[in-house]
């Protein structure tokens, strides 16, 4: 696990501790530039599933959104803990509503962004680690 606490992608991002039922959040989504607002319905637990033959667990977290619709979600894909040791969510992080006003400015970008690359090169890093996890358990 890595010793970061929180996204390395804002500074006002939420770490596990603070992810309790009751706390209105916002998912931000710096790659797309999309907001979804929350709330918090359950504390963090464990999910248990079987991908590419192994299985897994990740931890899940059940949020409402502000249209009524309730959802589980990875605390990984919310940017609050990392996917495997050091390897954090290049795109989403998760903040409390209340620092709204914190949210990077969504600007057109074009289609060789930063954000586009740092995505690709993630989505490369997590196929080797699942590449290696598989070579190992033949």
């Amino acid at each position: 696990m890595s010793t970061r606490t929180k996204s390395p992608l804002h500074p006002s991002a939420l770490s596990l501790n603070d992810i309790q039922p009751g706390r209105r959040i916002i998912r931000f989504n710096r790659l797309l530039g999309i907001m979804l607002e929350a709330v918090i319905v359950s504390k963090p637990y464990v999910c248990r599933y079987q991908a590419f033959g192994l299985i897994r667990a990740d931890l899940v977290v059940d949020l409402r959104s502000t249209d009524g619709f309730t959802e589980s979600v990875y605390l990984t894909d919310m940017g609050v803990i990392p996917r495997s040791r050091t390897i954090w969510s290049p795109v989403n992080f998760t903040i409390d509503a209340r620092n709204r006003h914190l949210l990077p400015k969504i600007v057109p970008e074009s289609l060789e962004s930063p954000e586009k690359l740092a995505a690709k090169a993630y989505r490369d890093e997590v196929t080797r680690e699942l590449q290696s996890e598989l070579d190992y358990a033949w």
